[in-house]
């Protein structure tokens, strides 16, 4: 995970979206893998000044730390 306080944005490189080299150097999001998943099919596309994210939106419960957020949408 990589945080941007620049930005409101959550999005996580998922398998199968996520392919190549850089890919298989990190760990990544796998859908089928929870049982809370919702695929909204929703697609969303961000741009950034060092490049751009693009995919389908997706909503699950997403935990960090001590902190969890139940029903928290973000891109794949």
């Amino acid at each position: 995970m990589d945080f941007d306080t620049g930005s409101s944005d959550l999005w996580l490189a998922s398998v199968p979206q996520c392919q190549g080299a850089a890919c298989k150097s990190i760990t990544v999001f796998n859908s089928t893998a929870s049982r809370t998943f919702v695929n909204t099919t929703t697609a969303f596309s961000v741009r950034y000044g060092s490049g751009s994210a693009s995919g389908r939106l997706g909503r699950d419960t997403v935990s960090f730390a001590e902190f969890e957020v139940e029903g928290q949408t973000f891109g794949m």
